[in-house]
């Protein structure tokens, strides 16, 4: 049950996710609209349909989608695609989209993006980043530069999108206080939540 529950959070913590997305994309026009993960498609999770349409609100409107993923499993040659930019001077864009491609055979999962490992500064870190597939080549690459030309990118990492991360993630305060709020305007009791390592170990678990 607790699996399932979860499960089912997951799934409209990403729908609620993907209609902000389409609604961000439907909002500006000639943007950069900045992606959290991958534009891997056709999971459970991520149907192929929704993103589908976002990319395509986006490209109606003249907006470039760039999707970051701050680690990934993806490997090329051997190694770890981020691992390609060690030693290299930045900022650099390399583009592992036909190495890892083949890692996709199965249908229904895809690609929707070009892949590229994304080195932006010196000293920072690497990371996949995906483009809007259906964008051409040399828009991709334009793209990129004006996001290091218009946005602070410390570690690597684009400014815009690290302030996005945490504005929307719940402290633990913000969660006592709506836990709080509930409990006060409905009436209802908040059931704590059973640990077995708490059980097991007390304070230590």
């Amino acid at each position: 049950t607790e699996m399932f529950t979860e499960r089912a959070i997951s799934r409209l913590r990403n729908v609620l996710e993907r209609w902000i997305q389409r609604e961000i994309c439907l909002s500006f026009e000639d943007a950069i609209v900045l992606f959290d993960g991958s534009l891997t498609v056709g999971t459970p999770d991520n149907p192929t349909v929704y993103l589908a349409r976002i990319l395509e609100s986006a490209r109606e409107r003249g907006n470039a989608v760039l999707s970051f993923s701050k680690g990934t499993k993806l490997c090329a040659f051997g190694r770890n695609i981020t691992s390609l930019v060690v030693g290299v001077p930045a900022p650099c864009l390399v583009d592992v989209d036909q190495a890892v491609k083949k890692q996709f055979k199965s249908y229904p999962v895809r690609l929707a993006g070009h892949v590229y490992v994304a080195k932006l500064v010196e000293d920072g870190f690497a990371f996949r980043l995906d483009v809007d597939r259906q964008i051409p080549h040399d828009r991709r690459v334009e793209t990129v530069n004006r996001l290091i030309a218009s946005d602070v990118v410390m570690q690597g990492y684009p400014e815009t999108l690290r302030l996005a991360h945490i504005f929307s993630t719940f402290t633990a305060n913000d969660v006592i206080a709506v836990q709080r709020y509930l409990a006060y305007a409905h009436g209802l009791r908040i059931a704590p939540h059973f640990s077995i390592r708490k059980s097991l170990f007390g304070p230590f678990g």
